[in-house]
């Protein structure tokens, strides 16, 4: 498992979401024969919704750290609706626990 951790969290920030990253990062995933994506983040129902939205179009298995996101519900029922559309599309909740005891 290749795991690729938010060194860059200013560029993230200057971005505003970090699913622009896998567009610019897609070919060199790819190369490296990484076919698993495992997010952390803030804003649930923004950044972390739209960066595993677009790794699942992408082709990627995404898996959510449920316990390493944090949404701030800006609108009642923001977070636990971003959560249904994300496993709509495909995406796992996991725990960071269970993470770690991957592959």
């Amino acid at each position: 498992m290749v795991v690729f951790e938010a060194r860059l969290f200013l560029a993230f920030l200057l971005i505003a979401c970090s699913f622009l990253n896998i567009l610019l990062q897609e070919a060199h995933l790819r190369e490296n024969k990484v076919d698993e994506i495992y997010v952390t983040g803030l804003v649930t129902e923004y950044c972390v919704k739209q960066t595993v939205l677009e790794a699942l179009r992408q082709g990627f298995k995404t898996f959510v750290i449920e316990d390493a996101v944090q949404g701030i519900n800006a609108h009642p029922h923001d977070v636990p609706r971003a959560k249904a559309e994300m496993i709509k599309a495909g995406a796992s909740f996991i725990s960071a626990d269970v993470a770690m005891h991957q592959k």
